[in-house]
């Protein structure tokens, strides 16, 4: 029994010792979440400026929407809360933390709030994602039913951050197309693999694309079970309503592989920027699921045309 129990401490003991010491040496005197791009975020929420709007939503937020192009075009300021591969999850998490600034007066009211809403819970072995639903209430954690997610997000967290997420002591940029990042980034060999396969096979993906952008869709995935997401949705949407925040939501370019027609029904006329003409042109992609840098020049004025159209969620509720 003895040797049972030492052996029980050798494979158990040791590597989760080493887990919290890797832990605990990450996050010494940060914040406990512990992901730079989350803060870098928090700090942005925190300074977003009197007339300014806000937009929340992932790369296809982060890679394809320049505040400084999207003033000049649109008259107002925006800040944008996103980032590589910030999904639902993670994107409800900063909606939620909107609504609490406007609740303590930090934003005012008339404030115009887009969310790139995309078909990416961020489950399955996308172990960051879990902490983010530990800390989200409602029914979207209840539906989900991750009720302790602390331990995977932990061992993930700590074994991996140093390596592959962490940009300690980098301020992660606005706003970084893919080809500016390659650019400054040459060595990247996951930037490189990406725009390589999207070159070698522009015209299979091209072909896939006019296909879709004729209505007959190549989709291949249902709707991810993305009601829990419409049912947290409708609870910050009458808190944003409560504030004198508009709440518009929308499909951006890039998530093609999804059908989110359950989407359109709860959100009649929901911009959908997904599937375009005009994106039908090899010279405006960097890899097959985003635009470079020239593409973000054709995409920006045809998405402030299709907001500036799009009725609040906070204004026109679905019945």
């Amino acid at each position: 029994m003895r040797s049972f129990l030492l052996w029980v401490l050798k494979v158990v003991g040791i590597p989760l010792v080493v887990v919290w010491g890797l832990y605990a040496w990450q996050h010494w005197g940060r914040d406990p979440i512990g992901n730079d791009l989350y803060e870098a975020n928090m700090r942005r929420l925190q300074q977003v400026q009197t007339g300014s709007d806000v937009m929340v939503g992932s790369s296809h937020v982060y890679r394809h929407v320049d505040p400084v192009v999207w003033g000049a075009a649109s008259g107002r300021p925006i800040t944008l809360i996103s980032g590589p591969s910030q999904y639902t999850t993670e994107s409800l998490l900063y909606l939620e933390a909107i609504a609490e600034r406007a609740e303590q007066g930090a934003i005012r009211p008339g404030t115009r709030v887009y969310f790139g809403l995309e078909a990416k819970l961020g489950l399955g072995f996308n172990f960051r994602e879990t902490y983010y639903f530990s800390r989200m209430r409602g029914p979207l954690l209840q539906e989900v039913g991750l009720k302790k997610p602390f331990l995977s997000y932990l061992i993930y967290d700590a074994i991996t951050g140093a390596l592959t997420k962490s940009v300690k002591g980098k301020e992660r940029p606005e706003y970084y197309p893919l080809d500016r990042e390659l650019e400054e980034h040459p060595d990247d060999g996951t930037l490189q693999r990406r725009a390589a396969y999207f070159s070698e096979n522009r015209a299979q993906l091209m072909q896939q694309y006019r296909v879709a952008v004729q209505g007959t869709s190549f989709l291949t995935q249902p709707d991810l079970g993305l009601d829990p997401v419409m049912r947290y949705l409708e609870l910050l949407e009458e808190r944003y309503r409560a504030s004198g925040l508009e709440l518009v939501v929308y499909i951006p370019f890039g998530d093609f592989d999804v059908d989110m027609r359950d989407f359109h029904q709860r959100y009649p006329g929901i911009p959908d920027l997904r599937y375009d003409e005009r994106f039908a042109r090899p010279e405006l992609w960097f890899d097959s699921g985003h635009l470079n840098a020239q593409g973000v020049a054709v995409y920006i004025p045809l998405l402030i045309q299709a907001l500036g159209m799009a009725p609040s969620a906070t204004q026109t509720p679905a019945p």
